[in-house]
């Protein structure tokens, strides 16, 4: 008896004021893969207002989220507070393997010590290495 392949688990950053372009397109390519299991994650279950108004739900909160495979970090005006959120970054250095992002959600990236995005290698959105 085999057993069944471990799911590649994905996260994508919820905040107030995200470009809800940013997080929904990425969403719908993530939940496309075999094998994926795609999380919303804030750091709590509320309804989270876009840019725009729309109102989105997490999906899972920071403390209840599984670790993750990957974590995509979208931008947009309501970033900028992430920069200075020890919960945030913590959840970017501690529970990911690997980032991506859209849009400006590399800031936030750097503030969690991804300092390597800056290197000629990275020349696209995506990140498949470790931060640490």
């Amino acid at each position: 008896m085999t057993t069944p392949p471990k799911p590649f688990r994905i996260g994508l950053l919820l905040f107030p004021e995200i470009t809800q372009l940013d997080m929904t397109g990425p969403y719908e390519v993530f939940t496309k893969f075999p094998g994926a299991e795609v999380h919303l994650v804030w750091k709590s279950l509320e309804p989270v207002t876009v840019n725009g108004g729309m109102r989105i739900l997490p999906t899972t909160t920071f403390e209840a989220c599984p670790q993750l495979d990957l974590v995509c970090v979208p931008g947009g005006g309501g970033m900028n507070p992430l920069l200075n959120d020890a919960e945030t970054l913590a959840l970017c250095d501690e529970r990911v393997h690997g980032l991506a992002r859209a849009g400006c959600g590399r800031a936030v990236e750097r503030q969690a010590g991804c300092d390597s995005l800056d290197e000629p290698r990275d020349a696209g959105r995506f990140r498949r290495d470790p931060c640490r």
